[in-house]
């Protein structure tokens, strides 16, 4: 059985736009939105909005001014997939019931039984995102990148 893990257009910018403030974290300079946005090829208005929940999340933190920009807050050893993951997740509004989100949960439904069988996969693969650090994945991402140039 093979599940597709599908992710939100949020989620993708906020891991994107983490992975290049990672990269960039031993610079000691904040990176902006444009600079952020032209690297991915990414919304900047969007990708604004996205920053502020990672901001709200203790993720990153903003330098106002001229040379302001956005950092992490922490070390990227000390930033995980789960925690991005988390940010942007609680951003959405949550419902009772995953299977009829205009519905309260009824424990007379059989789909209830379905329900904490995906909690608790959701909860495995917390600890599994929790195991992927921004340090790790933006090395393993950046030998990825040379292997491509160098096949070209």
């Amino acid at each position: 059985l093979e599940m597709d893990m599908v992710i939100s257009s949020a989620l993708d910018y906020a891991y994107r736009a983490s992975l290049i403030l990672a990269r960039k974290y031993d610079d000691g300079g904040p990176v902006t939105t444009a600079q952020i946005a032209a690297a991915e090829g990414l919304s900047e208005g969007f990708l604004l909005q996205v920053l502020a929940i990672l901001r709200r999340a203790g993720i990153v933190h903003s330098i106002r001014g001229k040379n302001g920009g956005y950092r992490l807050a922490k070390a990227p050893s000390q930033v995980t997939l789960a925690d991005i993951c988390g940010a942007m997740e609680t951003s959405r509004p949550r419902s009772d019931c995953p299977m009829r989100p205009d519905a309260k949960c009824c424990r007379n439904d059989p789909t209830c039984h379905l329900v904490h069988a995906l909690s608790e996969a959701s909860r495995a693969a917390e600890v599994r995102l929790a195991a992927f650090d921004l340090e790790t994945l933006s090395q393993t991402a950046d030998v990825e990148a040379q292997a491509v140039l160098y096949a070209s």
